[in-house]
């Protein structure tokens, strides 16, 4: 604990397991110096990959291209893009796409992800939502939301409810 200490420079001793809880929550919620690099929390580095797509302009990117572009370790990079399914999606090896933010109606979305309509049909509930294991996706407005839909076509083709795509790996 001593060596974590002198890495990371805080005013306050660590004295507690309370303190080194703390500690990492600062770690999470702002930029750090250790080891003369700087560190952000998993949000802000979601944050700067969502902003790397707006700047290209495109809504696929090689991973050696977000590693050239955001200052973070490989393993931080990797771990943010596999953790956060709603917004990332792997097409192939080393090759990320953004799932891009919106609305878009079932008809769309089917033909986007090449699935019978019926099989997502299947999982709408009578207020029009749907529903699928613990996650639920309502309407809004004239469709659902891209990210939403996207994590639960995730999730069922990971059960293995729907098929997987032909272009995966």
């Amino acid at each position: 604990m001593q060596d974590y200490q002198q890495l990371v420079d805080f005013k306050t001793p660590i004295t507690t397991s309370s303190s080194v809880y703390s500690m990492k929550k600062n770690l999470q919620k702002q930029k750090v110096m250790i080891r003369g690099k700087t560190i952000m929390g998993k949000k802000k580095v979601v944050n700067e990959i969502e902003r790397l797509y707006q700047r290209s302009g495109t809504s696929v990117l090689s991973f050696q291209h977000i590693m050239d572009n955001v200052d973070e370790k490989r393993s931080t990079l990797l771990g943010v893009l596999s953790s956060h399914p709603r917004l990332f999606m792997k097409l192939k090896k080393n090759v990320w796409k953004l799932i891009p933010a919106g609305v878009a109606d079932l008809e769309t979305i089917c033909a986007e992800y090449g699935i019978d309509r019926e099989k997502m049909e299947s999982v709408m509930d009578d207020s029009g939502s749907l529903r699928y294991h613990w996650i639920r996706v309502q309407k809004e407005g004239d469709g659902f939301s891209r990210r939403e839909i996207h994590y639960m076509i995730h999730t069922m083709r990971k059960d293995g409810k729907l098929s997987l795509p032909n272009s995966t790996q």
